[in-house]
């Protein structure tokens, strides 16, 4: 019999990718799995303006910051049961850090909702 150990779940903070929260707060009463919640910060390079002083790691390093409050944010006022959520924030191309980090976690299951676009 398979048994799920480890769910991943990466959100966006739509109300597309709480469905897959949703989802996964049963598969936490059936199988007590430990969930890990990611948010991934696009490192795509920025247009910058030569009158302002930032660079580009120190958009990024501003970025991940709201992204650590707005997932903190998320968890806790979405989620069933915040305690069993593991928060993740990675830099990078969304469909390789996720697949990056199931890899590195030996992750089971991805759980992710659709943008409710067709094709």
């Amino acid at each position: 019999m398979n048994v799920i150990k480890k769910i991943l779940v990466p959100t966006d903070f739509s109300e597309y990718s709480l469905a897959g929260v949703e989802f996964v707060n049963s598969l936490i009463e059936l199988y007590d799995a430990e969930v890990f919640i990611m948010y991934i910060v696009d490192d795509t390079p920025v247009l910058a303006f030569h009158t302002v002083d930032l660079n580009s790691e120190t958009v990024l390093r501003d970025a991940e910051r709201k992204a650590k409050n707005d997932l903190n944010e998320f968890v806790h006022e979405k989620i069933k049961h915040p305690g069993k959520f593991t928060q993740v924030i990675r830099r990078g191309d969304a469909q390789k850090e996720i697949v990056k980090f199931a890899e590195e976690e030996d992750i089971d299951i991805i759980v992710m909702a659709t943008h409710g676009r067709t094709g």
